[in-house]
């Protein structure tokens, strides 16, 4: 069986431990990592999240940490998936770099996203933020789970409550929509969901996708590597690697 270092932060540990804990069960030997001092050598390192920690030597690395800044900078995500052919994100209004004038004369509801890349929906706008986008009102949310160039599943995003403009984990519940052929997200958001992570130089992801249902268009609202897995997705995602990783030693052994 393989050797596996798991790379993830205290942001990720709940997801981090279960891969872990899987791995283990499957006979493989696992271990997880959150500074310098614990490198060893290993077959796969999968960073889930963390950038930080110094990687081990490896056959496969899953996400780089280079990779893994690009989406953690929001500002820098949204400047590189708005120059991604076949990505959309939302029209961004303000930045840090926005005249005063210009924020004066918008009009309406907002997201915005501080220095703590917290999103905000607000009235008006203001410096100090790292960007704001117009609200899209009549829309659709999903999370999109993306491994190399296949989707692991489509979720949309319920809110618990009327009302609620900003949905998170703790305020919303998530529907699986089937094995990815849901009729009401079609083959072109799953496509843009795949070019966003690549863009950002990703194996693994979750793309947060709005659908406006105006206009009949997707947006890219946000790529997190480090997305909480249930425990249908664990295995999911264990699997994709576990075939990448066979596939590569099979290659070098001259097998298929």
């Amino acid at each position: 069986m393989s050797t596996f270092t798991l790379v993830y932060s205290k942001r990720s540990c709940v997801t981090g431990r279960a891969l872990k804990n899987y791995l283990k069960t499957l006979g493989h030997k696992a271990r997880r990592i959150m500074d310098d001092k614990q490198i060893k050598k290993s077959d796969v390192v999968i960073r889930y999240g963390n950038s930080t920690s110094m990687t081990p030597m490896t056959k496969l690395l899953i996400n780089t940490p280079e990779a893994i800044n690009k989406a953690s900078n929001k500002k820098l995500m949204m400047e590189i998936l708005s120059q991604t052919e076949g990505v959309a994100v939302p029209t961004i209004v303000f930045s840090p770099e926005t005249n005063v004038d210009v924020l004066k004369n918008e009009e309406g509801f907002f997201f915005m996203r501080d220095r703590t890349n917290t999103v905000k929906y607000v009235n008006q706008l203001e410096y100090g933020f790292k960007y704001a986008t117009k609200e899209i009102k009549n829309k659709r949310e999903y999370r999109v789970h993306v491994m190399g160039d296949t989707i692991m599943g489509v979720y949309r995003k319920k809110p618990n409550n009327i009302g609620d403009k900003i949905l998170k984990a703790e305020n919303c519940h998530f529907h699986r929509c089937g094995d990815a052929t849901d009729s009401l997200f079609s083959e072109k958001g799953r496509t843009m969901a795949i070019k966003a992570v690549q863009a950002l130089g990703l194996d693994f992801a979750g793309v947060d996708i709005i659908y406006d249902k105006d206009t009949k268009k997707y947006y890219v609202l946000e790529v997190n590597s480090s997305p909480s897995l249930n425990t249908e997705n664990i295995k999911r995602f264990t699997d994709l690697v576990l075939a990448k990783y066979n596939g590569m030693v099979g290659n070098a052994n001259g097998t298929v």
